[in-house]
């Protein structure tokens, strides 16, 4: 367990560029948790309750950044994760941070990896009005782990009217119908996998992915 994180440790970026007009976007921070799981070093994921936005999803904690919190959007990770997980923030601690990401829809999004220490996976005290469940990936499996790509272009999520080959097959994936929904004029990449049967997809799945090849 030891060996991987220090690895990742090492590979990640230390440094990250700013973005000047930061304050024009919508702006959420995340953190990617990592816990004790009988001796392995396992990432946790949560799926979304069902009544909030983009129920039933997989993410990780995390929320809007508040008007105080612009200048350091770990507070707003570090708290969400508190607040969602029902654990003390002193349980919380930093690892690094990762890069930033821009959504197709204009939402910037400050991301964070970190440690959840002297805590019991057991121990969490989910908040059910917004986590369904929790559960994680072990680095270890992490490594192994297979990603499906989309290159998705112009009109909808589904690529109704791209001619490109390689679109995002909503329905095949057993993904919500809404995302077949505008993506704008751009191209985006998508990436999609599972584990325990969840579907990992969209931001969450792009950071894990940035992570395994950390690895």
């Amino acid at each position: 367990m030891k060996n991987l994180l220090t690895k990742l440790k090492k590979s990640l970026i230390a440094y990250h560029p700013e973005v000047i007009n930061y304050e024009e976007f919508k702006h959420s921070a995340i953190f990617l948790p990592l816990i004790n799981v009988q001796g392995q070093c396992s990432l946790l994921f949560e799926k979304r309750a069902n009544n909030i936005p983009q129920a039933g999803e997989i993410c990780f904690p995390g929320g809007r950044v508040e008007a105080n919190e612009v200048q350091n959007p770990l507070i707003t990770a570090i708290r969400e994760t508190s607040e969602e997980l029902g654990i003390s923030v002193d349980k919380i601690s930093l690892i690094s941070r990762l890069p930033r990401l821009i959504t197709p829809d204009g939402k910037l999004i400050d991301a964070f990896i970190g440690k959840i220490e002297k805590v019991d996976f057991s121990e969490l005290l989910i908040n059910h009005d917004e986590v369904e469940k929790v559960f994680t990936l072990p680095l270890s499996d992490l490594k192994t782990l297979k990603f499906e790509h989309y290159q998705i272009h112009s009109t909808n999520y589904s690529g109704t009217s791209s001619s490109e080959p390689n679109i995002l097959p909503v329905e095949k994936l057993g993904l919500p119908l809404r995302y077949q929904g505008s993506w704008g004029k751009k191209s985006y990449s998508v990436y999609y996998t599972e584990w325990q049967n969840e579907k990992i997809w969209g931001l969450t799945a792009r950071y894990l992915k940035y992570l395994k090849d950390m690895l």
